[in-house]
């Protein structure tokens, strides 16, 4: 078992959020200092389908996990910033898969 499955990643809606809903994320004790010494930050999935939100969060965790443990084993030094900016392009990704899929331009559909 890795050390951020034993990590809660949550998906967040806030009251002043509008429909959006957000990606909680812990920093693991032994990376804070490392990382800049935040304890946790939050990013918007920037969409208001639960279960849409619920799929990108548990991707968003894989992509996280990978990130804590390149920055264990000293092959990446990020901060915050760097791993949100990193989060942001995959939450787009995801973002422009579904539209492809949703237009029905995915040729491998058929």
């Amino acid at each position: 078992m890795s050390r951020i499955s034993k990590i809660p990643h949550r998906i967040l809606k806030t009251p002043n959020s509008g429909n959006s809903y957000y990606f909680r994320a812990y920093i693991p004790h032994d990376l804070v200092q490392q990382v800049g010494g935040q304890k946790s930050f939050r990013i918007s999935l920037q969409s208001g389908i639960p279960s849409q939100s619920k799929r990108l969060c548990r991707s968003l965790s894989k992509t996280l996990e990978n990130i804590f443990n390149e920055i264990r084993s000293g092959m990446r030094s990020l901060t915050i910033a760097d791993i949100k900016e990193i989060l942001r392009i995959e939450i787009r990704k995801s973002i422009l898969h579904a539209n492809h899929v949703h237009l029905g331009t995915n040729e491998f559909s058929q």
